[in-house]
């Protein structure tokens, strides 16, 4: 079966920290360490050959960065980027007010049910799964690493395992975590590794 490796790598800590989503928040000093060490290990494994991000400055600065050391071009496509959580964009879950509170708890119970002005489950995944199609399209062989959100990898990893939406909550890709895929266009992705961490 011909294929390559792709990784899905969560971007670092970032300034601020909290419920994200389309703000662009940049990466922290931390940040840039966490992700410079995870990637030296995964090239150091099987050496990079294709890079590929959202436009995020936490996650376009350090695949811009990795791709030029590697005199590679960096495909970038907001197709990548994390879900739009609407109103809560850029808020810190602990400062939520308590009827955002209980939005966010129904939504990490039943993610299908968009957040208030964000983006709704199937929207985002089709979005997500268009983009990969396009990246990986002909694709060279050799190992792709895509530096992505940690909704991203959530939306993959459940498509990928025939999972529906309300599992997600079982997946917890903190920072500079990583999924690694043996990818085939014409077969569901085999799992190689899988480095997530426990809720926090």
């Amino acid at each position: 079966m011909s294929g390559h490796r792709l990784t899905l790598l969560r971007h670092g800590e970032t300034t601020p920290a909290g419920l994200i989503g389309r703000h662009d928040a940049p990466l922290s000093p931390l940040g840039w360490q966490q992700l410079r060490q995870r990637r030296d290990g995964l090239d150091a494994a099987d050496p990079i050959r294709a890079v590929a991000t959202s436009g995020l400055a936490r996650c376009h600065d350090f695949a811009a960065d990795t791709a030029r050391q590697r005199a590679l071009q960096c495909h970038v496509d907001m197709a990548f980027a994390e879900l739009d959580c609407g109103a809560l964009n850029g808020h810190a879950v602990a400062g939520l007010t308590d009827a955002d509170a209980m939005t966010y708890q129904r939504w990490q119970a039943d993610p299908t049910a968009a957040l208030p002005g964000g983006e709704d489950w199937a929207t985002f995944t089709a979005r997500i799964d268009a983009g990969l199609r396009r990246w990986l399209a002909g694709a060279n062989d050799g190992h792709h690493l895509l530096v992505t959100h940690g909704g991203v990898i959530k939306a993959l990893l459940l498509r990928w395992l025939g999972l529906p939406p309300t599992r997600h909550g079982q997946f917890w890709p903190g920072h500079a975590a990583h999924v690694s895929v043996w990818w085939t266009p014409d077969y569901p992705p085999v799992l190689l590794a899988m480095e997530l961490e426990a809720p926090c």
